[in-house]
């Protein structure tokens, strides 16, 4: 734990009201309803799963992420109705949308959370039907560049979880428990957690830019982050040149104290390049794994796959000396629901979107399907969300769902079936992709849950499908 020292004790009381205000807001003990899996029958889809994810509830959730799963899993639940010809909601937001979140409202109808690219913030409800309406989140702005977090539900307004002491380039991240954040002071980042009673700093430093993630799909009970900052591999298309040489997992104990359960080093001159690890069930055993991107001078980027005791299950090949991985949504993609792992292959250069398979016994990622052609990251920013995974066409088949790189200006959906990986169809944006891909998934009364997409264009245009 961090030593006491007044800058600290404050970062943890500021963090701690955090906390109280962001429990009344979430009413915690609100029950969530959904179907029982990804494409469930309940869930009005076909049933393509893998044990894992039929493991998971597919509820309204009430925190929503640029990057749709409190695990950094880039998978959203429901059907879809996006195609070559739905007819989105359009909204005009009057400048640069850089990171839009959603979350159900609780009565049928959605709520947008958008941060433009001046900081000021804005937020829409939109309905079943289609109407839009302003609603007011808190606050109203924020530092240039900063991701954030919208939470809702339980009949409280919704919210953009803030901290004052929290680093820049990350938001707090908040669990069954509390809100873990980056906390940033004159001396650098640290790590902090405020819960019911119980305040906690922590010594392994975090990058300061880093995603804090926790293994459940809204609010989980452990978390995990990419931890000790180095410079050491010069690559820096990621916003800096600042990169991790490990990730921390922590785990609460008796009495709600948090310890570190796991470290991974990145090996030798490796370190891993992105802003968060992905906590997925990648063997389909119904065990989380960890899938990161390892990076060095001399090799470029692979995909690693860690279990939860820090074992290597399987890696990709590498790409070569400067080029990067950009790790993807993972879940059952395979033409007979395989779970497999996607990424972007060198999301500035070639574009290629490619599904990978583990293989235990030879210890390797293996690449089955391939497709250039798109993005998933325009160079030098923080913005790693263009990618997402689902059921967006409702048709029973995941999706993953990416902007073309010649243009941005068109969402495309890239599927694996027999034979290779296609392009099932694209939608128009009007104008470049400017925010994250963000998801919502609305479940009725009869427990069928809606997949709804948005995006922003540069043009300040943020369309909906619904």
């Amino acid at each position: 734990m961090a030593g006491p020292g007044s800058a600290a004790a404050l970062d943890l009381l500021l963090l701690a009201v955090c906390w109280a205000t962001v429990g009344e807001a979430l009413a915690w003990d609100a029950p969530l309803t959904g179907c029982s899996d990804l494409l469930s029958a309940d869930c009005e889809g076909a049933g393509k799963t893998g044990r894992g994810l039929a493991q998971e509830t597919c509820a309204d959730r009430t925190v929503g992420y640029t990057y749709q799963r409190a695990d950094g899993n880039r998978i959203a639940c429901g059907r879809g109705v996006m195609d070559s010809g739905s007819e989105p909601v359009e909204i005009n937001v009057g400048g640069f949308p850089e990171w839009l979140v959603g979350v159900p409202s609780g009565d049928g109808a959605t709520i947008w959370g958008v941060v433009l690219g001046d900081g000021r913030t804005m937020g829409f409800r939109v309905s079943t039907e289609g109407d839009v309406s302003r609603v007011m989140l808190e606050p109203t702005e924020v530092a240039e560049g900063k991701p954030v977090v919208l939470v809702g539900g339980g009949g409280g307004e919704p919210q953009f979880l803030t901290t004052q002491v929290g680093a820049k380039f990350t938001h707090p991240t908040p669990l069954a428990s509390g809100v873990v954040s980056v906390q940033s002071r004159f001396d650098g980042e640290s790590l902090a957690f405020a819960g019911d009673g119980s305040n906690q700093g922590f010594l392994k430093v975090p990058l300061h830019d880093a995603r804090i993630l926790t293994d459940g799909e809204d609010m989980g009970e452990r978390f995990m982050a990419l931890v000790q900052p180095t410079v050491k591999y010069p690559h820096g298309v990621l916003g800096d040149s600042t990169e991790a040489e490990g990730i921390s997992l922590f785990s609460q104990e008796q009495g709600g104290t948090f310890t570190e359960a796991l470290f991974i080093p990145a090996p030798g001159e490796d370190v891993f390049e992105g802003l968060f690890p992905v906590w997925a069930d990648v063997d389909d055993d119904g065990e989380l794994e960890i899938v990161a991107t390892l990076a060095n001078s001399t090799h470029g980027a692979r995909v690693a796959v860690y279990s939860e005791e820090g074992e290597v299950l399987g890696e990709s090949e590498p790409v070569g000396a400067f080029r990067w991985r950009n790790v993807g949504p993972v879940g059952p993609f395979g033409p007979r629901g395989e779970i497999e792992v996607v990424d972007v292959l060198t999301p500035h250069l070639t574009g290629t979107v490619e599904f990978f398979q583990l293989d235990k016994e030879k210890k390797e990622l293996v690449l089955v399907a391939e497709k250039s052609g798109y993005t998933s990251h325009v160079i030098d920013t923080r913005n790693l969300d263009l990618i997402a995974g689902g059921d967006f066409d409702g048709d029973g088949n995941l999706e993953v769902l990416l902007p073309d790189i010649d243009t941005r200006e068109h969402l495309a959906a890239v599927r694996h079936i027999d034979g290779g990986a296609i392009e099932a169809w694209r939608v128009p944006l009007g104008a470049p992709l400017a925010s994250n891909i963000a998801t919502v998934s609305l479940s009725d009364s009869k427990q069928r849950v809606t997949l709804v997409v948005a995006a922003g264009n540069s043009d300040g245009i943020i369309k909906i499908w619904q």
